[in-house]
């Protein structure tokens, strides 16, 4: 009999636990979970780094290539006091870009360790582009600008994933005026089935050594799908002899913070 009654009080204390525990183990454990994110400041779900990599819309800092620059920033002279300088750059990631990508470029007189000017802004970095970077016009009324360096602020980049992997635009028809070689028309085609808008276009002449001797800038609001928009270059003197005519384009999310 005790033994019988024994067990029953086991049975039944059996019974009271688990429908405490269902009843209220389980709210209590949904309560405190949290489903993972990738705005959780941990490591958790499919994420390969801190809310960053596999589901997650930010790439990994250590997932992602290094931009590439393609030679040194060059500065050429537009006029008697003004200035600009431009380089060439590549993203080797096929489907990472950055909004905001911040830099430092600073410009130097000959032999002068100390930098006439720095320039520290932003730029859009389009995933699987080579793209150039134009600063200008510069006016440097006493000096002579000679050479510069260009610096990533790489520890504050934020890489974002994106279906945008190709630039379908292309560049046809590049016609440099032989008359007076101070202008350079093309046209811009858009072979897709997409409107583009605020569109950089950056033109680099290069020397017989082929390094960038001269480089000009323009823009174009949009172009249709399947259409072709004229574009022009200018400089404000002769260009000289020239090797090499290179015209790239970028599309710019949003052309009101870009440089």
């Amino acid at each position: 009999m005790n033994s019988w009654a024994s067990r029953r009080k086991f049975y039944i204390s059996l019974v009271v636990t688990f429908f405490l525990t269902a009843f209220l183990g389980f709210p209590v454990y949904f309560f405190l979970h949290r489903t993972p994110t990738c705005l959780d400041n941990k490591q958790n779900g499919l994420e390969t780094g801190i809310d960053c990599g596999g589901s997650c819309q930010k790439v990994c800092k250590s997932e992602a290539l290094p931009i590439l620059m393609k030679g040194d920033p060059r500065v050429f002279k537009l006029s008697n006091t003004t200035y600009a300088v431009a380089l060439e750059v590549e993203n080797p990631n096929t489907n990472s870009e950055i909004f905001r990508a911040g830099y430092t470029l600073r410009i130097y007189e000959k032999d002068n360790p100390t930098p006439l000017k720095i320039i520290e802004d932003s730029t859009f970095v389009p995933a699987n582009s080579q793209f150039a970077i134009y600063f200008g016009p510069l006016s440097f009324s006493s000096s002579t600008p000679s050479r510069a360096t260009f610096e990533w602020m790489e520890n504050e980049f934020n890489w974002q994933k994106t279906d945008n992997t190709q630039m379908p635009l292309t560049v046809q028809d590049k016609n440099l005026n032989a008359s007076s070689t101070t202008k350079l028309s093309a046209s811009l085609y858009n072979p897709s089935s997409k409107t583009f808008s605020n569109i950089e276009l950056v033109a680099l002449i290069s020397d017989t050594d082929g390094n960038i001797s001269t480089a000009s800038k323009t823009f174009v609001d949009s172009i249709s799908p399947n259409s072709e928009v004229p574009v022009v270059f200018t400089w404000p003197s002769e260009l000289g002899s020239t090797t090499q005519v290179e015209i790239l384009p970028r599309v710019l999310p949003d052309i009101s913070f870009i440089k």
